[in-house]
């Protein structure tokens, strides 16, 4: 839902907001008018006008706390962040960062967004939702290879990797049916890391029967 603008420019500040409305006051940022372009390491270039598409959005919230764009772009400017890598679902908010990340004068980070690991019914894996977790998979008898191995074969790391280069599979079921048993620790798969080879699909997760079995 785009914001309509309705107290643009109507207050001077927010003592001013507060004092005539008679109860605490938000803060958005003003977004400039045009078209916000950027690359992502994953998505490939991407445009979106923040002043149609969105209009200006909150940047403080009512209690003073700062809203969560504002509160990313200070965070990660204050820890020296050069690299963002996040879910997919984050894309859309990028161009509201990069606005502040202009406004306030910080270094633009690189940015990457990756593919959600979803469960069977196409649901993000939350906590709240009982998802497949680290924990589960230990008291299962799943060793950490094995989560190793399917991180790595998901984000298309590997001894086949070089192989399938002259032949990549097309699909998700043409990937799954080129996977194979890949060894090696964290660090010899992390050699063979390219952003490029991240599927843009959502990454079912394997259900604890399967990631079991391949361990036994």
């Amino acid at each position: 839902e785009v914001y309509p603008g309705t107290c643009r420019g109507r207050y001077a500040s927010v003592v001013e907001a507060e004092a005539a409305t008679g109860k605490p006051a938000g803060v958005r940022f003003l977004v400039p008018s045009g078209v916000t372009k950027f690359r992502d390491r994953v998505a490939g270039t991407r445009a979106q006008d923040v002043a149609k598409e969105v209009g200006d959005f909150l940047i403080a919230k009512r209690d003073g706390a700062p809203a969560y764009q504002l509160a990313v772009v200070v965070d990660d400017h204050l820890q020296g962040v050069t690299q963002v890598v996040r879910g997919d679902d984050l894309l859309d908010s990028t161009p509201r960062q990069i606005l502040l990340h202009q406004a306030l004068q910080y270094d633009l980070p690189e940015y990457a967004h990756v593919s959600l690991v979803v469960d069977e019914h196409g649901e993000r894996l939350a906590k709240r939702a009982d998802s497949l977790s680290l924990e589960a998979l230990r008291v299962a008898g799943v060793s950490a290879e094995r989560v190793i191995t399917w991180i790595a074969e998901t984000a298309g790391m590997g001894v086949r990797r070089a192989a399938q280069a002259m032949n990549p599979p097309q699909s998700a079921a043409q990937r799954s049916r080129q996977r194979g048993s890949f060894h090696g620790n964290a660090r010899d798969h992390l050699e063979a890391f390219d952003f490029g080879n991240l599927p843009r699909e959502p990454i079912v997760a394997p259900d604890l029967a399967s990631l079991k079995g391949a361990s036994d």
